[in-house]
């Protein structure tokens, strides 16, 4: 039986997150303060906020915008692709460092979990697909599930993809590679060489693209559930 999680939420300009965590004020703290060094950053090489491709990195970028970088470089998309999980990542990172083991930090539809008990995590693909949810393992974590859209949420996309989710290790790079996903699919036709060009990117677990009425499914993958009245629901939005 899934035990009772308490989530709060907490927001500081564009960042909206939930969290699961008895560090709630570290981990909140932690992610301001790496958003503020970014956005410092970002002042220093106002390229970098604007890019769609991968720039080169500066000697004095800071963690998150290392991180993003790399994610960027590994995916061919611009960094601010994956700076929603890169601070959902270095937000469950202060509480696990704290020595906390049941944590997630989810950054507006990207998130990070490191579990002790399982948790359903929900998938919402627009009202046209049903919802669905997948059953998140503690031995599956720590995991990334971000997801990344070409009709909802506030992110840029090329693409015309319903729900574009991607599962790794590492959050930057889930949420980067979200994010080329759901561009390079523009029919049902593109589905299946975009999942499999996902899943040649070192690092990705696992990938789930739905457009139209077809969906297609490649690498590892948690178990799928029912939805019904979830308390933890992943929104297709990737980027700030």
């Amino acid at each position: 039986m899934t035990k009772t999680r308490h989530v709060r939420t907490f927001s500081w300009k564009t960042t909206h997150l939930r969290v699961m965590s008895q560090h709630y004020d570290a981990v909140t703290q932690a992610v301001v303060q790496h958003r503020r060094q970014l956005e410092a950053y970002i002042k220093r090489h106002r390229d970098f906020a604007d890019a769609l491709a991968p720039l080169p990195l500066r000697d004095d970028a800071p963690e998150v915008v290392r991180r993003m970088a790399d994610a960027s470089r590994r995916t061919g998309v611009g960094p601010m692709a994956a700076v929603a999980g890169a601070l959902a990542q270095l937000g469950v990172e202060t509480a696990t460092a704290l020595g906390e083991r049941d944590v997630f930090v989810d950054n507006g539809g990207d998130m990070f979990l490191h579990l002790e008990s399982p948790l359903p995590v929900g998938i919402y693909a627009g009202p046209k697909h049903p919802a669905f949810a997948f059953d998140v393992q503690p031995a599956q974590t720590p995991l990334a599930i971000c997801a990344s859209s070409g009709h909802m949420g506030r992110s840029f996309s090329r693409g015309n993809c319903d729900l574009a989710c991607v599962l790794a290790e590492d959050a930057a790079l889930a949420d980067a590679a979200a994010t080329m996903l759901a561009n390079r699919i523009h029919s049902v036709h593109d589905l299946k060489p975009a999942t499999r060009e996902a899943m040649r990117i070192p690092g990705i677990i696992g990938v789930l693209a739905t457009t139209g009425q077809r969906t297609a499914l490649a690498g590892t993958l948690p178990e799928f559930i029912r939805a019904d009245d979830l308390d933890t629901l992943l929104s297709p939005v990737t980027g700030q």
